[in-house]
């Protein structure tokens, strides 16, 4: 996946969880993606299809569903917004935003 991403790739994951926040690397993202998946014990799932709200040549904004599998707590679906910023083919910029913020926070509070 971080061949897709430009080599000073940013990600923005709004609300106040454990995963909000900024990251400023491809390397970053990859730890954040690896620490995603060691919560739900690498079952993380995409639920349903996509839905591509715009698609271009500089710009993706998709809306889809995570169903999340965190140990010790029951099985959680989360509609996520995720907006990417496209330059030479490349992922340069990324916001995710949890349709349900506070429930996701609550899910992955702080530690």
């Amino acid at each position: 996946m971080a061949e897709f991403y430009a080599s000073d790739k940013t990600n923005y994951t709004a609300g106040n969880s454990e995963l909000a926040g900024t990251v400023n690397s491809p390397e970053e993202s990859l730890k954040y993606l690896h620490r995603l998946l060691e919560l739900n014990e690498g079952r993380l799932e995409i639920v349903g299809t996509p839905t591509i709200l715009l698609a271009g040549d500089k710009m993706v904004a998709v809306l889809l569903k995570e169903k999340h599998h965190r140990v010790g707590h029951p099985e959680m679906i989360v509609p996520r917004l995720c907006i990417y910023e496209i330059a030479d083919g490349k992922f340069t910029r990324s916001f995710i935003w949890q349709l349900e913020a506070e429930a996701f926070d609550q899910y992955y509070p702080k530690g």
